[in-house]
């Protein structure tokens, strides 16, 4: 239940970490009209800059990619007009929200997360500590969450957890002190792996196919994907095979049938195969793509309003939040 609208209510962010890619836009992007056009959906869709700065990243990579989200937002139909569209590192309640949440979760709750456990051993190998904001990420994406009274949250695969620990702390604030935080449930998009076969698209593993790719270095990349055939005659392992994995998300039952079975009895080579792929993935992403590009030629400016201007609308609901929860808490403003 939601105590300040009668909508539903979606809300998701993507982090700044460098180029807008098609991870980015299948796994979450692309959802986000969808709920925009829905007449009983009020939405959010954030810059995560400070979800951002638990890895290092350069500050200028931080800003750029804040206003080219934005730029991707809008080539996708996100309209501005409709949705609300701002900056986490905007809105200084959120962090007060966070501490708040902090107070019903366990250190167990967060050293158990799957995205905390990935990082950590990715920095253990690189001799890089773990920093308490890594830690103490999934509080921030909770407070994120609740601070808008979200119901529906568009994330990809991997975030699902998150979303779910957002649940158990709203479950425990209510059930303490009375409702006040909204439920919210996981709308989850497709997970989209890389072409070269090392897991899921992204730009910290350096295999993403960045959204403003022209048609020919698009059917580059698709060309010189893993396969998991040495020899023509062989058939191939559809399970271990990259290639495969995105004609499910890009190509027609059609088209995936006749690499099912031209695959696994070795009756259509691996060149046709890929071929057929580039030309799926850039009808299905022509227009996205030539909008994207079109945004990129735009003045910084006109991304900066937006955000300032869709900042103010979710901090002043946000600060709200915050201050009731305190009110719940006996933090009076003395």
């Amino acid at each position: 239940m939601n105590t300040r609208t009668t909508k539903k209510v979606a809300i998701s962010g993507i982090r700044t970490t460098g180029s807008i890619h098609f991870g980015n836009y299948i796994g979450a992007i692309r959802q986000f009209k969808d709920f925009q056009n829905d007449p009983d959906t009020e939405c959010f869709f954030f810059i995560a800059n400070m979800h951002s700065i638990t890895e290092k990243i350069d500050p200028e990579v931080n800003l750029r990619g804040s206003r080219d989200l934005v730029r991707a937002f809008l080539a996708s139909g996100v309209d501005p007009n409709k949705s609300t569209i701002y900056a986490q590192s905007n809105i200084p309640e959120l962090f007060e929200l966070q501490w708040l949440l902090s107070c019903f979760c366990t250190i167990s709750d967060l050293t158990g997360m799957p995205h905390f456990k990935e990082k950590n051993e990715q920095g253990k190998k690189k001799k890089i500590g773990a920093t308490p904001g890594l830690l103490t990420y999934p509080i921030l994406m909770a407070a994120d969450i609740l601070g808008v009274h979200a119901t529906e949250v568009p994330v990809g695969p991997d975030q699902e957890y998150h979303v779910e620990f957002a649940v158990k702390i709203v479950r425990e604030f209510n059930r303490r002190f009375g409702h006040l935080l909204a439920e919210p449930k996981a709308s989850i998009g497709t997970k989209l792996e890389s072409l070269s076969g090392d897991g899921k698209m992204g730009k910290s593993t350096g295999n993403a196919i960045p959204l403003s790719v022209s048609d020919n270095d698009l059917r580059k990349m698709v060309k010189a994907g893993a396969t998991t055939r040495v020899r023509l005659t062989d058939a191939g392992n559809l399970d271990k095979c990259p290639i495969h994995w995105n004609h499910q998300v890009f190509s027609p039952g059609e088209t995936i049938s006749w690499v099912q079975q031209g695959c696994s009895g070795a009756s259509i080579s691996c060149f046709d195969c890929k071929m057929r792929l580039a030309d799926h993935m850039i009808s299905e992403t022509a227009e996205v793509r030539e909008n994207f590009r079109q945004q990129l030629a735009l003045p910084d400016d006109n991304f900066d309003e937006i955000l300032h201007e869709g900042s103010k609308v979710a901090r002043k609901i946000i600060a709200e939040v915050t201050n009731k929860a305190k009110y719940r808490l006996g933090l009076k403003f003395f």
